[in-house]
């Protein structure tokens, strides 16, 4: 939810920055008056100090307004351009016959299942990556006060690593663990 009003705070203030850019120019090249670029009068004295500058200073102002444009434009764009994202799918085989492919969520899946198998994890959250080597796997794993961190992140790389390969057939580059003692009393959920 945060990421969602971060980029929408972005995209309104980029179309301010383009807007404004846009009135800067227009006002300074005499295509419009102060009174036409503000409804109700809302901003109007200011718009009508910057259309009465000196030549200087009106240059200047067109250059700000040409500014103020591109850096809206831009970040208007770059906010509005989808992100790149992993694919949905790890391809397994590929061959004259076809294609087999197994779901992202699936294989994440996967994870969590093995890593609900070992001793002493309370929670997992983890994520799969297809890398040039092979599949990365990251999971970060509350393990319960008794149990020894690095007793369980070796069970769980090994029990991950043989599971992955064998289930999918796809070669593993790493399992990378990252475990954190969980408060006394948290039940057992694995993500």
């Amino acid at each position: 939810m945060r990421n969602v009003f971060n980029r929408l705070l972005i995209v309104l203030l980029s179309l301010v920055a383009l807007v404004a850019g846009i009135v800067l120019i227009l006002l300074e090249a005499g295509l419009v008056t102060a009174a036409q670029v503000s409804p109700g009068g809302f901003l109007q004295r200011q718009w009508e100090f910057l259309s009465h500058l000196n030549q200087a200073d009106a240059t200047t102002a067109t250059l700000v307004g040409i500014g103020l444009a591109l850096v809206g434009l831009i970040l208007l764009i770059v906010e509005l351009l989808p992100g790149r994202r992993p694919p949905a799918q790890f391809v397994i085989q590929h061959d004259s016959r076809g294609m087999v492919a197994v779901t992202r969520s699936s294989v994440n899946e996967l994870v969590r299942y093995v890593a609900g198998t070992v001793p002493g994890i309370l929670e997992t959250r983890g994520a799969v990556r297809q890398e040039q080597q092979g599949l990365r796997v990251r999971v970060q794993a509350a393990i319960s006060p008794e149990a020894a961190a690095p007793e369980v992140g070796k069970t769980l790389q090994e029990k991950l690593q043989q599971s992955l390969q064998h289930h999918l057939g796809l070669p593993v580059a790493r399992v990378e663990i990252a475990t954190q003692v969980a408060s006394p009393g948290r039940g057992r959920r694995v993500r």
